[in-house]
């Protein structure tokens, strides 16, 4: 099995479990729309936007407009983020 570059940047279910209801903790499903619908970790969100990309949609968001979008997701600076998904997609971890 190969190494993580970053290990620390990756948490367990057990981690998780244990902060499903703490507030500094935000947990995002990047799996898209139809997939929340049909079922997401207790409390996570979703949002239709795509974060990483900006207003034309080609390059990332200006840090203004990442704030923004993040607020609008209940994430502030000292918000802990845990982006999941399910698919074989980047979304998270471009998120």
């Amino acid at each position: 099995m190969s190494e993580y570059a970053r290990p620390d940047l990756l948490v367990d279910v057990d981690w998780l479990q244990a902060r499903l209801d703490d507030a500094d903790v935000r947990i995002v499903d990047c799996d898209g729309a139809a997939a929340y619908r049909r079922a997401h970790i207790p409390g996570a969100v979703f949002s239709e936007a795509h974060p990483y990309k900006g207003e034309d949609r080609r390059f990332v968001m200006k840090p203004e407009e990442f704030a923004t979008a993040m607020s609008a997701l209940g994430i502030g600076p000292d918000t802990t983020v845990v982006a999941y998904e399910a698919g074989v997609g980047a979304s998270a971890g471009r998120l």
